[in-house]
């Protein structure tokens, strides 16, 4: 129970023939189908005999066939015992536990008084008289709150007693007031600081602590006229300490444009009017304003976002970008952030009179994300670089925008390297079946083979240089190569290799290439001969029935017969296997 006392999600497993040597184990983020902490408790008290370590590896050994026979995986095993183990007992545990491919820990008396420390409540519900004393405090509590008929005495109080009186309290609380509806909650920790989902018309959250009981009562305006019939008023004072610069702009962007602001504790006073009594003086207070969102025309919160040429409308690329905040500043300016589909970047503009200012922030993870969902946004950051100029525009009716300005900042080199794969995997996608997603990280041949992948399939044509010589092995020795094979003579050959990309551990086959290059015969026999290209390869997709590895040859004149014709495999590392 201290262990569960400490985590929470904690599962403590009666002891039974089944329980497969488990005491308490933690679900892992997995969930406990997928991986558990795995606690083993004995209670020897007194140095480890014989007998006592047999059982402890009896335990240990059933966890590991639990394991594998359920197919969840151990992250750790803790031996937890009120006995801190000797040198003697380590050694032993440790040979024990050489194989284990997870962590294993000893746990002992020390471990075991400090849980005791840190929840007393469970030594005094078990080893002296707390048990008592809560049953003789939930029978007066109980007496005077159930309502239950024909409750006996030591009969715990139930959540059931309590509903009448509860719900006569809510009643009461929203029985008058025609502008307001109060909900109210119990709880040992404190509400959140932003408005959960599902809550329309929450106007303030007060809350208040009592000893380690927070009472939380959540106002809700019944109607948008009753912020008119009893106005909210507010006034604070806001003082960012000397020296803190950046906490003093953030209060000067507040004023000006309405942004959302932090203020630490201790850094605001004022006074708070809520309806029913609540609210009152603040000392020592902090202050969190967050966006609360505006409802505009759908053609007003999303534009078009391209990057032009220096020296023309041409544009290198584009994205739609949609309006995610709006606010307006007592001083008369107004903000507004923006950010691309796929959310990649933010764009913050704020303008007070004629003067605009334009910030843009940077933040992506790629990994698992579709290459056509964000093959836009990369392309525009990998072009966001002087002197390429920005422009906006609306998404729809001709391609016209207003220049605002060159684009900030250098090459962004990682965008462009990224633009450029995510680009090669939308074009392959449209030919194979899996779902290609974006790696966390990539090799620089990986990034080559999937250009090249995408190239061949767009029906681009590859050459490169062919080195070394390399051996064609004719599988069927019985039929001979119908083409006369001549040493030093040079033929033309193809051969069909497979097209392969890797995403992360996935090797993904795309379709087959036909490789052509002259060469000439350096060994010749009836089970294998010798082939050395003379000249550059080219690739390009092949859709033909011939199967990957074979090898074909003909002479310069026109075609006499095929090389290999009995389906060969070669050696060479550009041609393949087969």
């Amino acid at each position: 129970m201290l262990l569960c006392s400490r985590y929470p999600d904690a599962v403590r497993v009666r002891p039974s023939q089944g329980d497969g040597g488990i005491d308490v184990f933690v679900p892992g983020p997995a969930g406990s189908g997928a991986e558990r902490a795995v606690y083993q408790v004995k209670k020897y008290c007194e140095n480890l005999n014989g007998t006592q370590k047999r059982e402890i590896k009896k335990s240990y050994k059933r966890v590991l066939e639990t394991s594998k026979n359920e197919g969840w995986r151990i992250t750790e095993w803790h031996l937890v015992m009120p006995l801190d183990p000797t040198s003697h007992n380590l050694g032993w545990l440790n040979h024990m536990i050489a194989d284990a491919d997870f962590p294993c820990e000893v746990n002992g008396l020390i471990y075991c008084d400090t849980l005791a420390a840190d929840y007393p409540k469970v030594i005094d519900h078990y080893l002296r008289d707390g048990k008592d004393r809560l049953q003789a405090a939930m029978n007066n509590l109980t007496a005077l709150l159930s309502g239950r008929k024909n409750r006996e005495e030591n009969e715990a109080l139930m959540p059931a007693d309590m509903m009448p009186d509860l719900a006569a309290i809510h009643q009461a609380l929203n029985a008058c007031d025609p502008f307001y509806k109060y909900d109210f909650a119990v709880s040992d920790q404190p509400p959140s600081d932003q408005p959960g989902p599902g809550e329309p018309g929450l106007v303030a959250v007060y809350a208040i602590q009592r000893d380690s009981v927070w009472v939380t009562i959540r106002i809700f305006a019944l109607s948008l006229a009753a912020l008119q019939e009893r106005p909210i008023s507010m006034q604070f004072k806001l003082t960012a300490p000397a020296g803190d610069e950046q906490l003093r702009q953030q209060v000067q962007k507040f004023i000006d444009y309405g942004a959302p602001l932090s203020m630490p504790e201790g850094t605001v006073s004022g006074t708070l009017d809520l309806p029913a009594g609540l609210g009152g003086d603040l000392h020592g207070a902090s202050l969190q304003v967050v966006s609360a969102g505006k409802q505009v025309a759908s053609d007003q919160t999303e534009l078009t976002l391209a990057m032009l040429a220096p020296d023309s409308d041409a544009v290198i690329a584009g994205t739609t970008i949609k309006r995610t905040d709006y606010s307006l500043g007592q001083g008369g300016g107004f903000r507004s952030l923006w950010t691309d589909n796929a959310e990649l970047f933010i764009i913050e503009m704020l303008a007070i009179g004629n003067e605009v200012n334009m910030g843009l922030q940077v933040n992506y993870d790629l990994n698992g994300r579709r290459p056509v969902d964000i093959v836009d946004s990369l392309r525009f950051l990998a072009a966001m670089h002087a002197p390429n100029r920005l422009g906006f525009g609306l998404t729809y009716g001709p391609r016209e925008f207003s220049i605002a300005g060159e684009a900030p900042g250098d090459l962004d080199s990682s965008a462009k390297r990224w633009a450029v794969i995510a680009d090669a995997l939308v074009r392959i996608q449209d030919h194979v079946t899996a779902l290609l997603r974006m790696p966390a990280q990539m090799t620089e041949k990986q990034a080559g083979d999937i250009i090249e992948a995408a190239k061949l399939v767009s029906g681009e044509a590859l050459s490169g240089e062919l080195s070394g010589a390399f051996t064609v092995y004719h599988t069927d020795a019985d039929i001979a190569p119908q083409l006369e094979r001549e040493l030093s003579k040079v033929y033309e050959f193809v051969a069909i290799k497979t097209i392969e990309i890797t995403l992360g551990r996935d090797v993904i086959p795309v379709g087959k290439e036909a490789l052509f290059f002259l060469g000439r015969y350096l060994d010749v026999g009836d089970e294998s001969s010798k082939i050395e290209p003379v000249s550059q390869g080219i690739s390009i997709r092949y859709t033909g029935q011939a199967e990957v590895g074979r090898v074909l040859a003909r002479h310069l004149q026109g075609i006499v017969s095929t090389e290999a014709n009995e389906n060969p495999r070669s050696d060479h590392p550009l041609i393949g296997g087969g």
